[in-house]
């Protein structure tokens, strides 16, 4: 695939080329990023706060413009996994007036947590665009074994 000139290894379609050139079409080779992995950056990180009150976690997170059943939550042991979508169509006719625009957003948040938790205890409630989940602790945090 790459061939070998003068100690260097150059991509067989930059033979010939001026070296900047060369360099700028590696680079946007380097990164670049596949139609089907596109989507993946146009999800949106919402803003987050985690805070330990001692037995339990309170995770609250910004959801603006979303709806309570758009909203996907998951807890595992270790992380909270918040994902959120919207789609919104408005339409207008007047006589010689016609306007359509569609609009999505999504979110997408994965919250590693500090200590493990028991996420059957998990309670999320939504309001004014703000999704704010409680999850208690495991109880220990581990034993010190002594070694022999």
């Amino acid at each position: 695939m790459a061939n070998r000139r003068k100690g260097r290894w150059l991509l067989p379609e930059t033979f010939g080329m001026d070296p900047i050139e060369r360099l700028s079409r590696q680079i946007d080779r380097l990164f670049y990023i596949p139609p089907s992995y596109s989507s993946l950056l146009s999800e949106t990180l919402p803003d987050v706060d985690l805070v330990d009150e001692g037995d339990h976690f309170t995770i609250k997170a910004d959801l603006p413009g979303v709806k309570k059943d758009e909203i996907k939550l998951k807890v595992n042991k270790n992380s909270v996994t918040i994902r959120a979508e919207t789609k919104k169509e408005r339409e207008e006719k007047k006589k010689n007036y016609y306007y359509n625009e569609r609009t999505s957003s999504s979110y997408f948040r994965d919250i590693p947590l500090p200590s493990e938790v028991l996420p059957d205890t998990a309670e999320a409630k939504f309001e004014d665009g703000t999704l704010e989940i409680n999850v208690k602790k495991t109880k220990g945090e581990g034993k010190e074994v002594e070694v022999k």
